[in-house]
């Protein structure tokens, strides 16, 4: 392994990282690896898996947004040149970001899929007519960033999209966003074009706390009221005769059910029953038959988004492949009534690739335990280890939890918010420069504190809303000396606020309440499915809330703490995270937790820790 470290020497642990990654990869394991910010899990990750594979094994790195997608790419880049070896490397993008017509920036997702297909039906895309053409492409040298490797296949005028996909069977390492593998149909369509078989794969899965969750989102389904609405005029424009008459009363049908349904919701979540949404909808057979016909004469006519009954049809089919694991349920957003088939239970889809896969790592500065991962994911109990980077974070972060406060619903009031704000307004008072990072339960609870805010304080103070850019928030703290960001837990900025000058600007992070999810119909159901699992509703209640709650806690703290030079105060305004659960699982990553009763007593740690 040393021969393809591309540094003059590894990291504290990082050895033990690659070792440890080795023997699993020789093994046919799945680790869980939890890791201080700073590891250099990457290069670990990389160099452990790649001398460990047989001929035959792929590795495929899965990160969750283009931005993490460079890691790899750059540590693969340093082993490549350093160590004067070359590793094939492909990226896979989606579609339309690797298209070079002009015309793809300008329609949407769903829009340019419809305008791409119909090209290469027609036989009106050069750049996919010219694959069959020039046959010795895949000989011509390439750089798998994804910019570069668009604009070198768009000038030799083959489709870069196509030719990723082609490169995927030949090369040894493949990076891509989670869809690729978790989302069964995505991944269906990929191995049909490219013959890849997940017993002949490596994973190596960035951020995978993450991963319950996403994949859980990946296959749910949602129907807006007023989608139902286009496809009656849908109906309307293109079809005909009497098979109209009946799609038309179908639709009617179901429009009518979804307005009783929100006259009952009064707009909030609302639990559907299964069966008598079923008698309501539409046949799929008929269906079928509408969707093709009306989206051939929407072609056509030169529409390229996809038709409204067709998102009909996709709910319907959920429905009807899988009941077990899923909630359907009614709500209001800022879009619009709907409809959504939400799935609860991600280890359904999970389980299909890790009983699977030659070997998998799953890596995280925040992973969540290891009973908690092999339920939600479906992990062979027998195939998975454990390794966690000790890390002691405690010369660096100062961590104090307030014993008198409490977030929890029964204890919110007005009382309870003002006590936080003038706890908050008084310890920013008292910081000197940086930023000071405010963290929410939910922007409901940061909007009720924020009223009680000083006038003085609110000069500079940021409130994320829900639309936020962080260019905003940076802009924001250039223009003063000390600023206080109020965010919600669940929201953006914890997931990816990064303020840097050499060192990390947030000196500060205020946990105000521990951000336990919300009691929702998907949650109850969560919790339901998990006891009937566990025969434990102890457990149950602490997998659906209190283990996710921790998890953003940490998120947040790190957003202050990148490197080993960054220093931090955190201070947690609840006493549950004294708790024996919540408290365990913050003192494993690293963090030294100590309780105080009293403002004064914060006071006093921010004071002795600042002068250090």
């Amino acid at each position: 392994m040393d021969r393809l470290l591309p540094y003059a020497r590894w990291r504290k642990g990082q050895r033990e990282i690659a070792e440890t990654i080795y023997n699993v990869v020789k093994d046919g394991k799945i680790l869980l690896l939890g890791y201080p910010t700073g590891a250099g899990k990457t290069i670990a990750a990389l160099i452990g898996t790649y001398t460990a594979k047989s001929k035959n094994h792929k590795i495929f790195f899965l990160a969750r947004t283009k931005n993490q997608v460079q890691a790899p790419l750059r540590e693969i880049s340093k082993i490549e040149k350093r160590k004067k070896i070359c590793i094939p490397t492909v990226v896979l993008q989606n579609k339309k970001e690797m298209c070079p017509l002009a015309i793809a920036k300008r329609l949407s997702y769903d829009e340019f899929l419809r305008y791409c297909d119909s090209l290469v039906k027609l036989d009106l895309c050069e750049y996919y007519l010219n694959l069959k053409e020039r046959k010795n492409i895949l000989e011509n040298g390439y750089n798998p960033e994804p910019s570069k490797f668009v604009r070198k296949f768009a000038k030799l005028g083959v489709c870069p999209y196509e030719i990723a996909k082609m490169l995927t069977s030949k090369v040894e390492i493949v990076i891509g966003s989670y869809v690729y593998i978790f989302s069964s149909e995505i991944r269906y369509r990929l191995q049909s074009s490219t013959g890849l078989k997940l017993e002949d794969l490596i994973l190596i899965i960035d951020e995978a706390h993450n991963l319950p969750e996403i994949i859980a989102d990946m296959q749910s389904i949602k129907l807006y009221k007023y989608q139902v609405k286009l496809a009656q005029r849908e109906a309307r424009k293109f079809l005909f005769g009497e098979f109209a008459e009946e799609i038309l009363a179908s639709l009617s049908n179901l429009y009518s059910y979804i307005l009783t349904i929100e006259r009952k919701s009064g707009g909030g979540d609302y639990l559907i029953d299964t069966s008598e949404f079923l008698s309501v909808m539409p046949g799929l057979s008929q269906l079928k038959k509408a969707v093709s016909i009306i989206e051939k004469n929407m072609v056509e006519s030169g529409i390229l988004a996809p038709s409204n009954i067709s998102r009909i049809l996709n709910l319907l089919r959920a429905i009807q492949s899988s009941t077990y694991g899923f909630v359907l349920y009614s709500t209001t957003t800022p879009e619009g009534f709907m409809i959504k088939y939400q799935c609860v239970d991600p280890s359904i889809t999970a389980r299909e690739v890790f009983s699977r896969v030659h070997a998998a790592v799953l890596m995280s500065g925040t992973l969540q335990p290891k009973d908690y991962l092999i339920s939600m994911l479906a992990l062979e109990r027998g195939r998975v280890i454990e390794h966690r980077v000790h890390a002691d974070f405690s010369k660096q972060v100062k961590l104090v939890v307030h014993s008198g406060i409490s977030s929890r619903y029964v204890e919110r009031s007005e009382e309870n918010f003002r006590r936080i704000a003038k706890i908050i307004a008084i310890l920013f008072e008292k910081f000197n420069n940086g930023v000071m990072l405010a963290v929410f339960p939910s922007y409901d609870f940061m909007k009720k504190v924020n009223v009680f805010l000083p006038t003085k304080t609110r000069l500079y103070t940021f409130i994320e809303r829900e639309d936020t850019r962080l260019s905003e928030v940076v802009e924001f703290i250039k223009e003063r000396v000390k600023s206080l960001v109020l965010a919600a837990a669940w929201g953006k900025l914890i997931e990816g606020i990064e303020l840097r000058n050499g060192l990390s600007l947030i000196k500060s992070v205020v946990i105000a309440g521990l951000p336990v999810p919300e009691p929702s119909l998907v949650n109850i159901k969560r919790e339901e499915l998990l006891t009937a699992r566990f025969l434990d509703e102890e457990k149950a209640w602490r997998f659906t809330y209190i283990i996710p709650a921790v998890i953003r806690v940490l998120q947040a703290i790190g957003r202050a703490v990148r490197t080993e030079r960054d220093r931090a105060f955190v201070v947690i305004l609840d006493h549950r995270l004294l708790e024996k659960d919540a408290k365990s699982l913050v003192e494993i990553h690293g963090y030294k937790v100590r309780s105080v009763d009293n403002l004064r007593q914060i006071l006093e740690e921010m004071s002795s820790f600042s002068l250090r």
